[in-house]
């Protein structure tokens, strides 16, 4: 959800997140097993994973969720 909170909460989400999933992916290869997808800094950026949550998972969700209770979703998006 932090997709749709003011830009510095959001902010402050997508760096937590990108920060979890780097850490994963820097185990794992200390590990010296495969990164798992999306937590490779050498491969990822912080904004192609924002950017790929956002396009797969977010924006579509958020359309579906528009589509069947529009009442619900108009007011908070337009604030």
């Amino acid at each position: 959800s932090h997709v749709v909170k003011p830009v510095e909460v959001a902010r402050r989400w997508a760096l937590r997140i990108t920060d979890e999933f780097f850490g994963q992916g820097d185990a794992e290869r200390a590990m010296g097993i495969e990164v798992s997808q999306n937590c490779d800094r050498l491969a990822q950026s912080r904004v192609s994973l924002q950017t790929g949550f956002i396009d797969y998972l977010a924006g579509p969700l958020f359309t579906l969720l528009a589509a069947a209770f529009p009442a619900t979703l108009e007011a908070p998006l337009l604030q």
